[in-house]
């Protein structure tokens, strides 16, 4: 059957519905092409604008994003799907003049510095941390194996660490002689088969050896966004990157509290899960909204010969082995001791 030249009516309406399926095919066809040229030079147009991420809030600093121009020249220069990560200057290292890698940029620490400090253990140079928080000093036995000791005292029992949960087994005890700036001290220190640290100085050797650790003065900031109202005052939380701390001076900074144009007081405070709670006042008649990244002071640690704004009970003057120390609902009592030299004063500096 020729379509083209059809005889019969029933040839010619065959001829007609296949006509009428070429035409739509055509149609189809080039809907598809017109539509796959209208992606194509949207997707050109949109990799030659500048790429900027729009986020209402960003937590990245304002001088980490480059200006729209720099942003353009970097589009050309790289695929797009790395210019995002690109913006966050702080995950690139950093090379010096010499082009050698120095390392990378620091993130903001949510977690305290650790005290590490060279130490002469029975003639063996070893770099302990000291830790205010474990009660007890502990070694490693790869350590241990690597220094000459006296005999080991066999003990079987588990230690728990600071969390209250994760238990390490202890398999003794030894007595190691630790120097430090030319000072001896003994500690009796258990031993556990994996640690952190190759060697841990808790409490014990500190009170045992009158150690007054000085780590300086550290930046307090709010730990929350808060708001305060025209003249109240408010007991706000703040964040310190300690873990925990007994009594520690808290002083305002001045000069940023005077910006701000509130008033912090002065204080003795108690540290748990690094937070601790001052008092704020709004002299204003406006109310104030005040940031979670405000450094508003900073704390710092007392030895026992600096303790200040000591009161002594009027009721009790006639017994002077009872000091009493009032400071922000924090009360301590401490027992009057005969003086005596420290003999790793000032030693942890």
């Amino acid at each position: 059957m020729d379509l083209k030249s059809p005889a019969t009516s029933e040839e010619f309406f065959q001829a007609l519905i296949m006509y009428d399926k070429w035409q739509e095919e055509e149609k189809n066809q080039v809907r598809a092409t017109l539509s796959f040229d209208n992606r194509r030079h949207i997707a050109t147009t949109t990799t030659q604008q500048p790429f900027i991420q729009q986020e209402p809030y960003s937590s990245i600093p304002q001088q980490q994003y480059n200006s729209p121009q720099q942003q353009y020249n970097n589009s050309s220069q790289q695929p797009r799907h790395q210019q995002h990560y690109t913006t966050h200057a702080s995950h690139q290292p950093q090379h010096n003049n010499r082009g050698v890698c120095d390392g990378h940029t620091s993130f903001p620490q949510s977690h305290p510095s650790l005290i590490i400090i060279g130490t002469i253990v029975n003639g063996t140079l070893i770099y302990a941390m000291l830790d205010t928080g474990a009660t007890t000093s502990l070694i490693s036995q790869t350590e241990l194996d690597l220094i000459t000791h006296p005999p080991i005292q066999q003990i079987q029992t588990t230690a728990v660490l600071g969390d209250g949960k994760t238990k390490i087994i202890v398999s003794g005890a030894v007595e190691l002689t630790i120097t430090i700036n030319d000072i001896a001290t003994i500690i009796t220190a258990l031993i556990v088969d994996s640690l952190g640290a190759n060697l841990i100085l808790g409490m014990d050797w500190c009170k045992s050896n009158n150690v007054n650790v000085n780590i300086g003065s550290v930046d307090v900031r709010l730990a929350e966004c808060i708001t305060l109202l025209p003249h109240h005052e408010h007991i706000v939380k703040m964040y310190v990157p300690i873990s925990s701390a007994n009594l520690v001076s808290f002083l305002p900074d001045i000069k940023k509290c005077s910006k701000l144009n509130v008033q912090v007081s002065d204080a003795f405070v108690q540290i748990k899960d690094f937070l601790f709670y001052v008092c704020i006042y709004n002299p204003n008649k406006n109310i104030y909204k005040l940031a979670s990244t405000i450094k508003l002071g900073s704390v710092y640690y007392q030895s026992n010969d600096e303790m200040m704004y000591s009161i002594l009970n009027p009721y009790k003057q006639s017994s002077m082995t009872e000091h009493s120390t009032h400071l922000n609902s924090i009360q301590t009592n401490e027992q009057q001791e005969s003086s005596k030299s420290s003999l790793l004063e000032n030693t942890l500096r």
